[in-house]
């Protein structure tokens, strides 16, 4: 799962892009992302959901919270999560040094206080490193900074093969809401999805996504024609 942290999300004051960015590249892994989430900077409200978020799911990736001001609390919360002391890192503080010409003041100094034990997620671009503690993924919330290295680690989430399908249908999707209920039933193994769309009448893309091959093809083929059928029955309309 993805856990998004910073006021500035649930204000309005910042836009999310990483959850997507990261929901995209998981799924192209294979992996399952169960829940997006985005959490306040409070330090309260931060242990305690990344403690039930870490038991719940295989793994938690997060993004934001790891710079060095006061409202950055991931760190600590990451670590009273997986109750774990935060202690100097010292390899994180050479790194951090390294990328600002040895000179590393107070607030520097901060990003290297991590969760003891952690394993650490390198970053050319300002030596201040993500981490890796149990099952979380702690990254900043700098998209650039984000996307070079969640590479480092996306081996981590590697799982078996989606395949996919889709089906344009020419009505509202109220016209065959049936069909695909039944069709959900007899395949289980298959998520179908239904996705409307508006422009001078109602049409709806349905996606088909499994593991198994077989299984979609099966579904994909029986629902081609029985969708087809109810396209012919009824005049595109804006009132579907």
């Amino acid at each position: 799962m993805i856990a998004v942290i910073g006021d500035e999300i649930l204000n309005g004051s910042t836009r999310d892009g990483n959850s997507y960015w990261l929901t995209q590249k998981l799924v192209e892994l294979g992996a399952e992302v169960g829940l997006v989430i985005v959490l306040p900077d409070d330090m309260e409200v931060l242990v305690r959901r990344l403690r039930e978020l870490a038991e719940e799911y295989s793994a938690v990736i997060t993004t934001g919270g790891i710079g060095p001001t006061h409202d950055d609390l991931t760190r600590q919360a990451v670590a009273l999560a997986c109750g774990r002391p935060l202690v100097l890192n010292k390899e994180a503080e050479k790194m951090i040094a390294a990328s600002h010409k040895g000179e590393l003041g107070e607030m520097r100094r901060r990003m290297a206080m991590l969760p003891e034990g952690c394993e650490l997620i390198g970053n050319r671009q300002t030596g201040a490193p993500g981490f890796h503690v149990n099952n979380i993924f702690a990254f900043p919330g700098i998209p650039d900074l984000l996307h070079e290295m969640f590479d480092q680690v996306a081996e981590n989430f590697r799982g078996g093969i989606f395949h996919k399908d889709s089906i344009e249908v020419g009505v509202g999707e109220s016209r065959f809401a049936d069909v695909l209920e039944e069709a959900q039933k007899k395949w289980p193994e298959v998520a179908i999805g239904s996705y409307p769309k508006l422009d001078d009448w109602a049409w709806v893309e349905v996606r088909m996504r499994s593991r198994d091959l077989e299984k979609l093809k099966e579904c994909c083929s029986w629902l081609r024609p029985r969708l087809k059928d109810v396209e012919e029955k009824h005049k595109p309309s804006r009132e579907d």
